[in-house]
């Protein structure tokens, strides 16, 4: 079971929280404006290897807005093009995955760090309208766009640039807040400020853009966006609630909401099934080779009939190929066989002298009547017997006169036979 994703620790450290409740005790005004600096200002992050290989394949690009700098990414080359927007502390190269996703799909995918935001370190504060100016030069410098999706403050950014004519067909919002009341609220709980302070910031806001603040929340923006929108929020958001987009989609008559689980504020842009539902919305990816169909496995029954059915009928034996026979003429034939016959009549054997044939004859008489040579066997040696064996086989003398009388016998007659034989 995937865990949920763990809310990072934005709140300031200890000193600040201090001063800035003892300020509201002795001198609100002071308070407030302590605090709006802290508003202005995102928190920096460094950037983690998995992103690295995205921002070093990017080619880079600087542009001003004022006085302030921006970073322009862009990865692929297609006139569909589709503009990311990062969120408040945010980065460009935290759409590593939507990028590759959009690429699959045949999109040049553009990107920028905002002002105090990412590669931009010059300067330290920047707000919200700044996000939509930069939404606007990046449109005057590549544009135009196919679509554009925007994380958090970049998708009410988006929203605000689209009325003031930043026109797309498309538009994806992830995790975006609908209401800036709330904004401001939820900020002032992080920092641990009171309900003065809280007030202050709001009547800041008023007086410098001389306008109502929610005029550039997303419930005021939305009901005139006539481009096709995708909203995405996860139940287990503790930066922006959930309810920050169900209330976007109901002012929005063009967007469809969509609900993820335990992914979070930030993990949402790294999930794949939410990543590729965001890519799918923009265009399909192109169908590529189909996948060879695999057979389903068979069954012991179907296993038994196939070897009772080969069984049954006779193995085809392989039957070599006969060689082909050339063509032949006949009529060429009959030539050929009668030019070698006047040949062999024009040039017979040689035949060898009536001497050397005499002489041949005779060697074979004599070779034929003399005795050919046998080969001896050599005598086999007999087997050595052991002692024990000689003894036992060889019978005792009685008396000792006995024996030379006994060995000399046979020697007489052999010596007898022999006279008489010659």
């Amino acid at each position: 079971m995937q865990k949920t994703e763990k809310p990072l620790d934005l709140s300031p450290p200890l000193y600040f929280v201090v001063l800035l409740r003892f300020l509201e005790w002795v001198y609100p005004p002071a308070a407030v404006k302590i605090a709006l600096r802290y508003f202005y200002t995102p928190i920096p992050f460094k950037r983690p290897g998995r992103e690295s290989k995205t921002y070093e394949q990017a080619k880079r690009q600087e542009l001003m807005i004022g006085r302030k700098r921006i970073t322009v990414y862009t990865w692929g080359k297609s006139d569909k093009k589709i503009l990311l927007v990062h969120g408040w502390s945010g980065r460009a190269t935290q759409f590593y995955k939507v990028k590759n996703y959009l690429l699959s799909r045949g999109f040049q995918v553009i990107a920028f760090d905002a002002p105090a935001h990412g590669e931009n370190k010059d300067v330290k504060t920047t707000h919200m309208l700044e996000f939509v100016e930069s939404i606007e030069r990046v449109n005057m410098t590549f544009g135009p766009f196919y679509g554009a999706i925007g994380h958090s403050l970049g998708g009410l950014a988006i929203l605000n640039a689209y009325n003031k004519g930043f026109k797309v067909e498309k538009i994806a919002v992830i995790a975006a807040p609908s209401s800036i009341a709330n904004v401001v609220r939820d900020f002032c709980q992080r920092i641990k400020a009171g309900e003065k302070t809280e007030r202050g910031i709001v009547a800041n806001l008023i007086a410098e853009y001389q306008v109502p603040l929610e005029h550039y929340s997303g419930q005021e923006q939305a009901p005139t966006v006539k481009a096709s929108g995708l909203i995405v929020h996860d139940i287990h958001d503790h930066d922006v609630s959930v309810e920050e987009g169900r209330m976007l989609n109901k002012a929005w008559k063009t967007s469809k909401l969509h609900l993820t689980k335990r992914l979070g504020h930030r993990r949402v842009l790294r999930d794949k099934f939410a990543v590729a539902m965001i890519a799918d919305f923009f265009g399909k990816r192109n169908p590529g080779r189909p996948k060879p169909q695999r057979k389903p496995p068979r069954s012991n029954d179907q296993k038994a009939e196939q070897g009772k059915t080969a069984a049954q009928k006779p193995s085809p034996q392989k039957q070599k190929p006969k060689p082909k026979p050339r063509p032949q003429n006949p009529s060429n034939k009959a030539e050929e066989n009668k030019q070698q016959g006047v040949q062999r009549e024009n040039n017979p054997r040689p035949q060898k002298p009536a001497a050397k044939q005499e002489e041949n004859k005779k060697q074979d008489s004599q070779s034929d009547n003399k005795p050919r040579p046998q080969r001896r066997r050599p005598p086999r040696k007999p087997k050595p017997q052991s002692r024990k064996e000689d003894t036992a086989n060889t019978p005792k003398p009685d008396n000792k006169k006995d024996t030379p009388n006994k060995q000399s016998a046979p020697n007489k007659s052999k010596s007898s036979e022999d006279g008489k034989q010659s």
